[in-house]
């Protein structure tokens, strides 16, 4: 008897265990909804964009080809030498415009400043990418993280990597407009 109720307490703090296993990795990106149809063929097709300090940029197309729809996403990809993982993020094409306002402005008017306290500043999009920047006593810090639940997927990068980051944002909401035709 002690050991049915000591496995039965044992299976019971497991649960929010799992719980939380699932929902870290839930997602509310139309394109991952897309890429996980349950009875759907699925083609996809990936476009190379580049990499910015260890952060791949990728425009992915889905074509669902029973429904004849397609659907694309920019993906951004970082490896991990801790994990031997890659971690990849999404972005939906209507996220793209956000992303690239918000990170021009972190660009024309948080990186000229000069804050007194610890400062953070980031765009978040629906499938947990998060990009922005961050004061220090060295002056300012961006980042990019692919899954927000993990520092694994985190790239730290300087100041001047945020202009090629809004171009690589840029030249995806073009190629992603091309696809899509």
């Amino acid at each position: 008897m002690k050991k049915i109720l000591v496995c039965l307490l044992v299976a019971v703090l497991a649960i929010p265990t799992f719980a939380q296993s699932t929902e870290k990795d839930k997602s509310d990106s139309k394109a991952i909804a897309f890429s996980s149809r349950q009875g759907a063929l699925i083609t996809k097709v990936y476009y190379p964009l580049g990499n910015v300090k260890g952060v791949d940029f990728e425009v992915l197309l889905m074509i669902d080809e029973l429904k004849l729809e397609k659907m694309a996403c920019l993906r951004l990809k970082v490896y991990s030498s801790a994990t031997d993982d890659d971690y990849i993020g999404t972005l939906d094409a209507d996220e793209i415009d956000a992303c690239v306002q918000s990170l021009n402005y972190i660009k024309d008017k948080m990186l000229p400043s000069t804050p007194v306290m610890y400062t953070e500043c980031e765009y978040k999009s629906k499938d947990g990418i998060r990009m922005g920047a961050f004061s220090s006593t060295k002056g300012w810090s961006t980042f990019v993280y692919t899954k927000g639940y993990t520092s694994r997927s985190a790239k730290f990068l300087k100041e001047e990597d945020l202009p090629v980051i809004i171009e690589k944002l840029v030249n995806a909401k073009q190629k992603i407009a091309e696809v899509q035709k």
